[in-house]
């Protein structure tokens, strides 16, 4: 499976380490901390932010069967599912720390034309 993680934090770090057994991952990390953890990794770590369409096709994006926005911004991370479904990923996982973010778009109308679903987004955490 082919696997785009979006990063500014931890969390991608211990997710890459698991998936990067089996899966091909690849990083789109912002700024400098946290770096030379990643580059460590048996992953492809490119600099770059969620929001910016040109940078997540060059992590893979557009043919990537997940892209999972885990960075520490919960609204780097909605704009980075939204724009990598519009690119073409196949699944897409927000990471989200806001309550009224999981009101908002995680909300389901039973006919499942509500919220994160609707918008592109497959799954909210």
């Amino acid at each position: 499976m082919r696997i785009v993680l979006v990063s500014s934090g931890g969390t991608a770090r211990h997710l890459a380490e698991e998936l990067s057994r089996q899966d091909d991952v690849s990083i789109l990390h912002a700024g400098a901390e946290g770096r030379e953890e990643l580059d460590k990794l048996d992953v492809e770590v490119l600099s770059g932010e969620g929001n910016d369409a040109d940078a997540l096709r060059r992590a893979g994006a557009d043919k990537a069967d997940y892209v999972v926005a885990c960075s520490r911004s919960d609204d780097m991370n909605l704009l980075a599912c939204l724009t990598a479904r519009q690119l073409g990923a196949a699944k897409t996982i927000c990471f989200d720390s806001k309550e009224e973010y999981a009101r908002t778009f995680g909300a389901h109308d039973g006919a499942g034309t509500a919220g994160a679903p609707a918008l592109g987004i497959d799954h909210m955490v």
